[in-house]
Formats: C-alpha cells, sequence, structure tokens
C-alpha cells in the first residue's frame, strides 16, 4: 500500500516539498496538494498578474534548489538572455518558473484537490482531513505549507463596516483596487511591502485622488543598491543579547566610509540570524519584537531599486502621496465617506482626515493556532524544527510544518533560502519514516531536527542566502 502525503498548501513550499519526496523516494507515493487555486506553485506571493510587482531579491539568489544555485538564473536567461545575477525580475514570472517545474516533474504524479482544509484530526496513527467541499482525505503524513494567512480585523473597524464596499481587508482580491475612481482619496493601512505594491498598482491605474499611507513608525523598507547586489560582509553577532549585537552591528557600519554599505553587513549577517535568535531569551527576544523588529525588518525586506525610485517619485508630489506616522483611533462613516481619527505619533496630537477608499495592508498574519484554526483539534504547539508537540509535551509524529509558520521560532522563514532548504528537510523526515525502512534514501541518518539545525547555516552559505 502506497504512504499517503497530504500537504496543504500549493505554493512554492508545497511545491518544493512534493517535487523532492518524488526525487528521492524509490517507491510510489501517493502524493494530494490541497489548493485552492488553479495553478499549483504560485501561492499568494506569485499569483500576481501585475508586472511591475517584482522579486525584492535578485535572480542570482532565487533558485528552487540549494544545490543548483544558478537554476532559476538559466531558466530566466532561457526567455531573455540579458538577464544578470543582480536582475529584480517580475514575481509573476518567477512563479511561471515555479509552476513549470511542478508540472513538469511532478504534474501527473501529484493530484491537486482545489479545496481548502478545514480541520486536520488525528486517526490512528495518521490523520483525516476536513475539506471545505465536505469531503475528507484520510493521511499517513500531513505537510502544513499555507505560507502567510490573511491578516485578523483591525480594532478600530466595526463588524458592520467589513461589508462596506469602502473598505479592502484583501489587498489581493482579484480586481480590487480597478473598482477605485481615479479621484477618490485612498487610506493605504501599512507601510510594508504589500502597500508599496498597491501604491505601484494605483499609479499603474493612472489614480489622481490622494493617497495616505499611515503606520505606526511610517517607515517604508529600505531600497537595494544595484552595485552592492550579490555582496555581503561576513558579521557574527554576540549571542543572548539584543543590545550587543545592535552595538556590534552599529560598530561595524562606523567603521565604513560608504554610508551604503550597511546592505553588505546585513546581508552578512543573514547567515546567523537564525542560531543568533535560538540564542535569545525569551525577555530578550519581546525586547526584540517590542523596540527593533520594526527597524530590523525594513532594512531586512527591502525593495528593488526601480521600485524606490517610482515611490520616491510618488512622495515627491505631497499632495498626491503623503505617509503618516500615526495610530488610527477610529474609523466612522460619514455620509459617504470614511472619517478616520489618527493620533501622530511624534506629537501625540490628533488629526483627523476623511477619505473614500481604505486599504487594509497591514500585513498577515501567521499563527495557524490563533482564533479558528484548521489545526485547533490537534492543541498543539510547534517547535523551530517544524514538529508538532501535544498537550502532554509528546511529540505528534507524521505532520510537519514550514514557512512563515515557524517565524516566531526562527525569525528568518519566510524566504526562498530558508524555504527551499526546509521543503528538502519535511521531504527528508518523512522518507526516513520506518515506513519506507526498506528503501534506500539518500538523505543521510539524521533526523529531521538534526538536519535542519546543524544543516541549515551550511546551505544558506552555500547557496549565498539572501531576499
Amino acid at each position: 500500500m502506497k504512504a499517503r502525503v497530504v500537504i496543504i498548501g500549493g505554493g512554492f513550499s508545497g511545491a518544493m516539498t512534493a517535487l523532492h519526496l518524488l526525487k528521492k523516494s524509490e517507491r510510489e507515493i501517493d502524493i494530494k496538494i490541497v489548493e485552492p487555486r488553479e495553478v499549483v506553485g504560485l501561492g499568494l506571493a506569485y499569483s500576481t498578474t501585475c508586472d511591475d510587482h517584482l522579486l525584492n531579491v535578485p535572480a542570482g539568489q532565487m533558485s528552487a534548489f540549494s544545490e543548483e544555485p544558478e537554476h532559476f538564473l538559466n531558466y530566466a536567461r532561457g526567455f531573455d538572455a540579458a538577464v544578470q545575477a543582480d536582475s529584480f525580475l517580475p514575481r509573476k514570472f518567477y512563479g511561471q518558473y515555479i509552476a513549470s517545474l511542478f508540472q513538469t516533474t511532478a504534474g501527473k504524479s501529484v493530484a491537486h484537490v482545489k479545496d481548502m482544509v478545514k480541520a486536520v484530526n488525528r486517526s490512528g496513527r495518521g490523520f483525516k482531513l476536513e475539506l471545505e467541499s465536505g469531503a475528507c482525505l484520510d493521511a499517513d503524513f500531513v505537510v502544513v505549507a499555507t505560507g502567510n494567512l490573511s491578516g485578523g480585523k483591525p480594532n478600530w473597524l466595526q463588524d458592520d463596516e467589513f461589508k462596506d464596499r469602502r473598505y479592502i481587508h484583501n489587498p489581493w482580491q482579484s480586481g480590487c483596487l480597478e473598482q477605485i475612481a481615479k479621484d477618490e482619496a485612498v487610506l493605504v493601512v501599512g507601510t510594508g511591502l504589500t502597500a508599496v505594491d498597491k501604491l505601484i498598482e494605483l499609479e499603474n491605474l493612472g489614480h489622481q485622488g490622494p493617497i495616505y499611507t499611515v503606520s505606526r513608525h511610517g517607515l517604508w523598507p529600505c531600497a537595494h543598491v544595484q552595485s552592492l547586489v550579490g555582496r555581503k560582509s561576513e558579521i557574527i553577532p554576540r549571542r543572548g543579547s539584543v543590545l550587543r549585537a545592535l552595538s556590534d552591528l552599529r560598530a561595524q557600519v562606523r567603521e565604513r566610509a560608504n554610508d551604503e554599505s550597511w546592505r553588505l553587513l546585513f546581508d552578512g549577517l543573514r547567515s546567523h540570524t537564525q542560531s543568533f535568535w535560538a540564542s535569545l531569551s525569551v525577555v530578550e527576544k519581546k525586547r526584540f519584537q517590542r523596540h527593533l523588529k520594526t527597524y530590523f525588518d525594513i532594512h531586512r525586506h527591502r525593495m528593488a531599486p526601480q521600485i524606490a525610485n517610482r515611490l520616491r517619485s510618488l512622495f515627491l508630489r505631497p499632495t498626491l502621496c503623503q505617509t503618516l506616522a500615526a495610530r488610527i483611533e477610529s474609523v466612522v462613516p460619514v455620509g459617504m465617506r470614511l472619517q478616520v481619527r489618527l493620533l501622530m505619533r511624534e506629537s501625540q496630537t490628533r488629526r483627523t482626515i476623511y477619505v473614500d477608499r481604505i486599504i487594509n495592508c497591514t500585513g498577515p498574519q501567521a499563527d495557524l493556532f490563533k482564533g479558528r484554526s484548521i489545526l485547533s483539534a490537534l492543541d498543539a504547539k510547534l517547535t523551530a524544527a517544524g514538529e508538532f508537540v501535544g498537550p502532554d509535551g509528546m511529540l505528534i509524529p507524521r505532520i510537519y510544518a514550514l514557512g512563515p509558520m515557524l517565524q516566531s521560532l526562527l525569525l528568518e522563514s519566510v524566504a526562498v533560502p530558508e524555504l527551499r532548504v526546509q521543503a528538502e528537510a519535511v521531504a527528508a523526515s518523512i522518507l526516513r519514516h520506518p515506513v519506507f525502512s526498506d528503501l534506500e534514501v539518500d538523505f543521510g541518518q539524521n533526523s529531521f531536527s538534526q538536519l535542519f539545525f546543524h544543516d541549515f547555516v551550511g546551505f544558506v552559505r552555500r547557496t549565498g542566502g539572501n531576499n
């Protein structure tokens, strides 16, 4: 009887896990990917149809395979010989790359179930998955690769306003921005990479009305510098203290004459981020989240240079686009408009603006155990190795997670260099199970946890992990 593997989520992580299972196993496996989208491999990140939504990583660092660092670059050059390792390509093109890779390698061997998982329940030694359609799937192994989840309802939004056409909760809903009149006043909540994408879209649509962007700090992601792409300077932070690590980073930045060179240090820090995070106490991690995370994110998750230039040109016209560092206190319908009350960060004064539309770009939440969760029935917690632990403290075998769900445990767990290694590690763990003990599987003798913790840094160093 074939071992049954169900992968929840058909984005990059789910597609690559399936590919590694097929490549490394010497016997047939019954693999199903539960993914509501029509195409496996795109996920949320690469489902965009906008040519101006670019990767925030150069082509030379986006291979789907850790051991073949130029795989994507060579694929891209097959379409355009002028593509360089430091080129920033459209995200939809990268989605085409993953979808094509999956279809060519696994399309006929993996069943694509166009549905969504409602609940995961333990059943004997395996699991029973309830789907939104009412159907059920039985699995010997489950891989949770759901990626980023839609953010929850903001505190300032009332229930009845969710139904109001003037509020866009999911900025990735197809066609949502096309419904905005070109002269309407728009409030974009958030100043991260999602907000960047939405501003670019509004500009492409010829929007002429005022655009307000608001976030607690009012900070935008930094930009890559083309001349520094692909370079880095090694820096090993002192373990156990956020302040000491910050002091080390600042000291090295001050030693450099070039103001742009902090990027090299940040990219050099990348290989040590996870081990540094593991060295911190809970108190230190909370200190980082409270005081430094926003600043870490804007330096770590940078924009492509050409996107940064477009954003600068937008903000050179303050009557069209302006950023406010503030907290939203309330949103109240007034006639046909929305009255937004803000508490300004620096002055602690209140300001009221009136807009016609609000776009929520505050970003995703990655906690699958928060609120109504498909994993509620398991009553489990995740480990940094993507394993599930029950309330009795015992490992729940045969179920694994990867991707953004591990971000709070690893800090770095959202980019391709991490995800491709995690996908390979999950496949390795499944194929080491006694179910496959009669086979020669080329993954060595380490457990999933050992592979993840001991080999991850090596993988990143060899492949120049940067995103």
